[in-house]
């Protein structure tokens, strides 16, 4: 099985310069569909909420209740299940 080891430095790092590309923090949203893109979406969400990030893109339905007390506002990009 694989794995991924990602630095809460770098990401935070990462999420500063967008912020400071942006002007505010209020305009960043992370995108975590798909589980994050595989890299865990409730550590992900966890991280960007420790930031102060208020918004979150995900795939569906279930993936926005999982992450829903982190974030005002989530994006939900798909529609029904085909």
């Amino acid at each position: 099985m694989a794995f991924i080891l990602l630095s809460r430095k770098a990401y935070i790092h990462n999420l500063d310069i967008i912020a400071q590309k942006v002007g505010s923090v209020s305009k960043i949203a992370v995108v975590l569909k798909d589980n994050a893109y595989g890299h865990g979406l409730i550590e992900m969400a966890e991280l960007a909420h420790e930031y102060g990030v208020k918004d979150a893109v995900v795939h569906n339905v279930a993936e926005a209740q999982e992450i829903k007390y982190y974030f005002e506002r989530i994006l939900i990009l798909g529609g029904h299940e085909y």
